[in-house]
């Protein structure tokens, strides 16, 4: 019986922590993408040249108008990926900022046993 109960514990705990990092990343995500979103407007030369030159390219192979249109999904989707890299990146530096000490503990109990 104390094995199921601790084997239940578990279960529940990675059900949290999973919870957790979803809740996490998604949050991170929502703050990376409105900070990188800033970028994509036709203010921004970079971007407005990145969108000529995708534009270019995507015109070799589609009409005009439509190759503007994939160039800016394009767009959209790598900043969708970039904020996911991005949240998911900070989200591994709270897991080593976290198991670091863990680590240092654990060794420090098998060392003094």
């Amino acid at each position: 019986m104390p094995q199921q109960v601790k084997n239940t514990r578990g279960q529940i705990a990675m059900a949290i922590d999973a919870s957790m990092a979803t809740v996490f990343t998604q949050w991170r995500s929502t703050v990376q993408y409105g900070s990188l979103n800033v970028r994509m407007s036709s203010h921004d030369p970079v971007f407005t040249q990145q969108l000529q030159q995708l534009s270019q390219f995507f015109s070799l192979s589609h009409e005009p108008g439509q190759a503007a249109q994939i160039a800016l999904a394009v767009q959209a989707r790598q900043l969708g990926q970039q904020t996911s890299l991005m949240a998911g990146i900070e989200y591994f530096w709270i897991v080593i900022w976290v198991a670091t000490p863990a680590l240092v503990v654990s060794v420090w109990q098998r060392i003094f046993r």
